[in-house]
This record gives structure tokens, sequence and C-alpha cells, in this order.
């Protein structure tokens, strides 16, 4: 789908201009730990809404930002090849009231 597309293509985008690192050679197996933050809808912008992260318990659906996002780490030039994923852990989120910028938290451990 076409937004789906444009996800990848801006988030290869970020991914690659903070990356640092070459590549992570084909066969190397990692884990990933993600943690998607999205914008809290209106219902949840009240004083009587508590202030940190709250779960997330509707679409997009996580595996699908998964998939997306491992596909985005292998445009973006960190992955050589998203097969090398061996380890998946990913939450979904809506944002604190303290930092309400939607992004994604992405760490890579390399396993031996």
């Amino acid at each position: 789908p076409k937004r789906t597309a444009e996800f990848e293509a801006r988030a290869a985008s970020i991914i690659r201009a903070s990356w640092d690192g070459a590549p992570i050679p084909k066969g190397q197996p990692v884990a990933l730990f993600l943690r998607f933050y999205f914008r809290r809808p209106k219902r949840l912008q009240t004083k009587a809404t508590p202030d940190h992260a709250l779960p997330m318990p509707r679409r997009p659906d996580l595996h699908n930002l998964i998939k997306s996002t491992m596909d985005a780490l292998e445009r973006g030039a960190v992955l050589s090849d998203d097969g090398q994923v061996m380890s998946i852990r990913a939450e979904k989120w809506y944002c604190s009231t303290g930092q309400p910028v939607p992004r994604i938290v992405i760490k890579i451990e390399v396993q031996p």
C-alpha cells in the first residue's frame, strides 16, 4: 500500500542519517527491540488521564509495524537482510504528555 511505502521510505531515510556504522553483515543474527509511540487521541488528553505513556490497543496492527520497520532497517542499510532477525520484542504506546512526539525507539543487539 502507498502509506506503507511512504512510511518505509521516510523511516529508511531517518535511519540512514542516524546510523553511523556499516550494515550488520548478512548471516549475523540480531535481536530487535521496538517501541512505537503514537499521538494521543483527544479522549486521552484530559486532566483525569495519567501523564505517562499508555498502552495502545488499537490499529495499526503490531505485526505490520514490525514488518515495515524491518524493511526500513534493510532499506536504510542497517540490516543486510531482515531474515537475520532472530528475536523481536515490540510494543505500542500512546505518547506521554511530557514527550508528545510520535516516534519509534529501535534497539539492535548483535547476537553471538
